[in-house]
């Protein structure tokens, strides 16, 4: 599993040379949800660290009512002194506004401590945009791989097939001039049939892998994607980036240390040779 991975690793990091692939990589994230939606995580928690900056600042905040009365309070009075009588009656509406200007002086803390807190989620949301983001991006590249793969194996079982064609065209040949027995013809002609069936098997699997990979990156079934042709192949000669040379030669090291050990305990069981001198005196 561990070989599995180190090496996914080496590949995913020649694959970056690859233009389809990263033609591949923004229509993904493009289509995919989860990284829109880790988009608008961070977004939210980038307008809750304004809101909190604007906290330090002066608020201004205003308060306006009014109101109606149908029938207003009336006040009539007839003092002896006064000939005419006295009359007073209240008002049919009342309004009134207020503005208030507050700047905060000491909260205890409170305002600088929600900002950091909203600092800090707003960096934990950028953290999980990019978990989240080479997440599809590791599955783009799966799906992309695996459809190359798939139809480079076609071209192999198709190069197969050809192969075993023209070897039962030979054995058709020598049974005919009665060199060879028909038993090898048969034989060949099942190897035949069961190289037409893997051929079928090869189409129908690179089928489903650029179905599959339509579908992850949000494209019709019947859209072709331009791919690679052939699988980038693991090279030294391509790890020359100092970067990439280390990690490199170990998984080689990773790779080769069970061939070689293989290697080395089939040594015992084959025969040696050697020369060994012996002098004779008589």
């Amino acid at each position: 599993m561990m070989m599995c991975c180190m090496l996914g690793l080496a590949l995913g990091v020649y694959a970056q040379e690859s233009v389809f692939l990263q033609q591949y990589r923004e229509k993904v994230k493009a289509y995919n949800q989860d990284i829109k939606s880790a988009g608008y995580a961070v977004s939210i928690r980038q307008e809750a660290e304004k809101s909190a900056k604007a906290d330090f600042l002066p608020s201004l905040s205003g308060n306006a009512n009014a109101s109606y009365t149908g029938n207003p309070l009336e006040l009539y009075r007839e003092l002896p002194s006064i000939e005419t009588p006295l009359y007073f009656q209240g008002r049919d509406t009342k309004y009134g506004a207020s503005v208030t200007l507050l700047q905060p002086v000491y909260s205890g803390g409170a305002l600088k401590a929600g900002l950091e807190k909203s600092r800090k989620e707003k960096e934990s949301a950028l953290y999980e945009e990019k978990r989240v983001t080479n997440d599809v991006l590791y599955q783009a590249d799966q799906y992309y791989w695996n459809k190359v793969a798939c139809e480079e194996m076609v071209e192999v079982a198709a190069d197969f097939k050809e192969s075993v064609a023209v070897l039962v065209e030979v054995v058709r040949h020598r049974v005919e001039e009665e060199y060879t027995d028909r038993n090898d013809l048969l034989m060949a002609e099942v190897k035949l049939n069961d190289a037409e069936f893997r051929l079928e098997q090869a189409r129908n699997e690179a089928e489903v892998a650029r179905l599959s990979m339509n579908s992850f990156s949000g494209e019709a079934s019947d859209k072709v994607i331009l791919t690679d042709s052939l699988v980038v192949p693991l090279t030294e000669s391509r790890c020359m980036n100092k970067r990439w040379k280390q990690p490199w030669r170990i998984v080689r090291n990773y790779v080769l240390r069970p061939i070689r050990w293989l290697s080395s305990s089939r040594l015992p069981g084959l025969p040696t040779h050697g020369i060994f001198p012996n002098c004779l005196s008589g």
